[in-house]
């Protein structure tokens, strides 16, 4: 998909999770949400692409600011912690009983842990920037440019 608005995706009600399309921490989280949202109904865009940049100014986030999130769900915005949790609850199964349970815990401290994941995930052994998986193609259609 291309070329979207955000206009048109929150008036279409449209999920769609932002990430840095820089980290292949976040890449693999896009790729895994892809995959396993058993709702299908989940888009992913990057934060850097200018539907990410206006995602992240109408979320009130600092658009050169990546270590956030952004969930958009029924026209609402959701950063951090917040947006990770609810765009698990469209996995299904354990996963979605998990992230129910954890958004009982208060977001302060949600964030807390999320940001001081956030601000370390370039120093993980496992991150390689710019080493990201193509999707299926029958997943492709959900990536937004």
């Amino acid at each position: 998909m291309n070329q979207h608005s955000l206009d048109k995706l929150i008036s279409d009600q449209k999920n769609v999770l932002f990430v840095d399309g820089e980290c292949s921490v976040c890449n693999r989280f896009a790729l895994w949400t892809l995959r396993n949202d058993s709702t299908q109904s989940v888009l992913i865009a990057s934060l850097q692409s200018d539907l990410g940049r206006e995602a992240c100014r109408r979320a009130r986030q600092d658009p050169d600011d990546l270590r956030t999130v952004i969930f958009l769900q029924s026209g609402r915005f959701f950063v951090s912690s917040t947006a990770v949790l609810r765009s698990l609850l469209n996995w299904g199964g354990v996963v979605k009983l998990m992230a129910q349970l954890f958004l009982f815990v208060p977001h302060v401290l949600r964030d807390w842990c999320y940001a001081q994941f956030a601000a370390r995930r370039k120093k993980l052994p496992f991150f390689k920037k710019g080493a990201c998986e193509i999707p299926d193609k029958n997943l492709q259609h959900r990536i937004l440019s």
